[in-house]
């Protein structure tokens, strides 16, 4: 990450997740599975490169409490998309169903992957704009 940064790190692996993720939900091979996943393992770069830019946006007198919020997060991801995906597999999977598709939790997890690729984008422009001039009143002395 030092040579090409936390921002860039952090848009490829969003960017490898959103390629990733629908070729799974398509391939039918466990061979060709196999031998692109030390390619598609890149996609969790992004995790840590993000928690690093968190990271250097926060004061240090907040750092356990950043860390605290990103450990509840991830566990109340999990918690929610634990049974989310397996219903999606469910359903797409039922008897009823003429074609079933066993990769629809990956084509789930690529919107997914956009939505917050879409977010970091506008975060990022946003930390590199210029930040607008605040005119600061100061209460009359006495």
């Amino acid at each position: 990450m030092r040579h090409i940064g936390e921002e860039r790190t952090a848009l490829f692996g969003l960017f490898i997740g959103i390629l990733s993720f629908p070729t799974l939900a398509w391939l039918n091979s466990g061979f060709v599975t196999f031998l692109l996943t030390p390619l598609f393992a890149l996609r969790t770069l992004a995790g840590t490169a993000i928690t690093g830019l968190m990271s250097r946006r926060t004061d240090e007198t907040a750092q356990g409490e950043l860390q605290g919020i990103l450990s509840a997060v991830t566990a109340s991801a999990t918690l929610v998309a634990i049974p989310l995906m397996t219903q999606i597999f469910a359903l797409a999977n039922s008897p009823e169903l003429a074609q079933p598709w066993p990769g629809a939790p990956f084509a789930l997890s690529a919107l997914f992957s956009a939505g917050a690729l879409t977010l970091l984008v506008i975060m990022l422009r946003a930390s590199s704009a210029p930040l607008p001039i605040q005119e600061h009143t100061h209460a009359p002395t006495s």
